[in-house]
């Protein structure tokens, strides 16, 4: 019977797991439902975000203070749902195509891709936030050949549009390490360090190959080998 309700379950989550309405009016309520259509992020001061029943919540761990705070017609096309490094905001991608960000506060911003970039067949892959929460890092992918680079939004700008950063067709981001510069690595196990504030110099780590690097909390580069 447990294995049966385990399956259930998770046929439950991945069916619900699609047209985003950003700043959708809030809504408190004392208690959450129990009905979690997907497995809830956290941010660095451990409130929960999560999407249920076609809205996107926010909550401390024991369902408190929970507010609506985005919305969608079909949750299943919603991805990379991220919490920036000071829980003021989250990020999602609907459709691969386009990128909202929702502050706590209600506003919103979103950025759609190029439609020279979705007629070329690219996709937003990832995300990463700078440690000041103004700007978003992306990998976009073009699945059908494997070709990736890596753009920036601005959130501090007027209009926030995507900004290409590399032309190498085989670069991947990572972790911010500064408010300026973030890690990259390519699918070949190259690993380096993308610095906007000089061009967006690629430097490589000497000695380093690997794939998806991360920063620890000692400050230190992680990174999978083999």
């Amino acid at each position: 019977v447990g294995a049966v309700i385990a399956v259930a379950s998770s046929v439950a989550v991945v069916a619900s797991v699609g047209t985003v309405a950003p700043g959708a009016s809030p809504g408190r309520t004392a208690s959450p439902s129990p009905r979690v259509h997907a497995a809830p992020t956290l941010s660095a001061s451990a409130r929960m975000a999560y999407w249920r029943d076609g809205k996107l919540w926010v909550s401390d761990l024991d369902g408190s203070l929970r507010q609506a705070i985005a919305s969608t017609d079909d949750a299943r096309r919603i991805s990379l749902t991220r919490w920036s490094g000071d829980g003021s905001a989250i990020a999602f991608v609907h459709s691969a195509v386009s990128l909202s960000v929702v502050w706590l506060d209600g506003s919103a911003t979103a950025a759609d891709l190029p439609i020279e970039l979705r007629n070329a067949g690219y996709r937003i892959a990832d995300l990463r936030w700078s440690p000041d929460s103004r700007r978003i890092a992306a990998t976009l992918l073009r699945p059908g050949d494997g070709r990736a680079d890596a753009f920036l939004i601005d959130l501090a700008a007027l209009t926030p549009s995507w900004r290409r950063l590399t032309t190498l067709d085989d670069l991947f981001v990572g972790d911010w390490i500064s408010p300026s510069a973030f890690l990259a690595y390519t699918a070949g196990g190259a690993i380096g360090i993308v610095d906007t504030s000089a061009g967006n110099a690629i430097r490589l780590l000497s000695g380093v190959q690997g794939i998806s690097p991360v920063l620890g909390p000692d400050g230190r580069i992680y990174y999978v080998v083999g």
